[in-house]
């Protein structure tokens, strides 16, 4: 019997969360995308529409945190990771 890698129609996760403080475990919602930039302009549109605060996007085939979608005082931001030096874009 071999094992098969699972595959994903829409292999992008993303956790949604109501504030910036949040932990990983402790999501409010959650979504799924075909591409990281359908993640992205989805979370973008939640975020900015005000109902979440923060989402992370992770890849479901190995589980690494791909980006971070903050917005806060400064403006909503965009981020590799979850590192806070690599900003993709600030929009204000």
């Amino acid at each position: 019997m071999t094992s098969k890698t699972p595959t994903f129609k829409r292999p992008y996760a993303t956790h949604y969360y109501q504030s910036n403080s949040d932990r990983e475990p402790s999501f409010s919602s959650q979504g799924a995308a075909s591409s990281d930039y359908g993640a992205i302009r989805a979370s973008v549109v939640r975020i900015f529409m005000g109902q979440y605060a923060k989402a992370l996007i992770h890849d479901r085939r190995d589980g690494t945190l791909l980006y971070t979608v903050k917005y806060d005082t400064t403006g909503l931001k965009i981020h590799y990771g979850s590192e806070p030096q690599a900003v993709l874009r600030r929009i204000k």
